[in-house]
């Protein structure tokens, strides 16, 4: 079930966009995700808020540092480095007629104006979730699941650009027709922009 009456935003910046095109790596029909990183004083009262929820809901206290709520950033040592990255993301759904519930969350300018952009790593955003309370058999959680994200300031998705220098009398292979990226995108419908979002 759904906490009607509990809707989150989340302020900081973007870890892992797929907001664009759904990652299908684990879900086939695809899954809109991007985690959101803050101060982890800014993000204690959530933290809280999310602990709470997640109790009344389960009856058992939230491990703060095993949930799938939020990561903590780490240093190559491993020890804190002072952030927290949540964890928000929502699955497509094949239904039974053999259509597609493309639940891709609606995206906002930062004057909350639809647009369509590519979200690159780095940008920052306003994410606007549902806290959905979940039962699986005997397994009860929480899932911050994205609805709608305002792009605050953009940083562009580099097209694949993974910082390769040229290295002079290495391996020179044939070049390729078309080195652009192939993959469909399906666009989702943007609606009658009925949602009503406080950005």
């Amino acid at each position: 079930m759904t906490i009607k009456s509990e809707r989150i935003n989340l302020r900081g910046l973007a870890v892992y966009p797929y907001l664009h095109r759904a990652d299908t790596k684990f879900h086939e029909v695809g899954e809109w995700k991007v985690g959101v990183r803050m101060d982890e004083e800014k993000a204690k009262p959530i933290m809280a808020r999310l602990g709470a929820l997640y109790q009344n809901h389960t009856g058992k206290k939230l491990n703060k540092h095993t949930t799938n709520l939020w990561k903590y950033d780490l240093d190559d040592q491993g020890e804190p480095m002072g952030s927290v990255v949540f964890q928000t993301k929502v699955k497509n759904v094949q239904l039974k007629d053999g259509t597609l519930w493309d639940r891709k969350p609606k995206q906002y300018d930062s004057q909350a104006n639809l647009t369509e952009v590519q979200v690159g790593a780095g940008s920052e955003l306003v994410v606007a979730c549902d806290i959905y309370a979940w039962d699986a058999g005997n397994k009860k959680g929480i899932s911050l699941q994205p609805l709608a994200v305002q792009v605050l300031s953009l940083a562009e998705y580099d097209g694949g650009d993974h910082g390769f220098d040229i290295i002079e009398g290495g391996f020179i292979g044939e070049p390729s027709p078309d080195n652009s990226e192939t993959d469909t995108v399906v666009e989702a419908s943007v609606g009658d922009g009925g949602d009503d979002f406080d950005f």
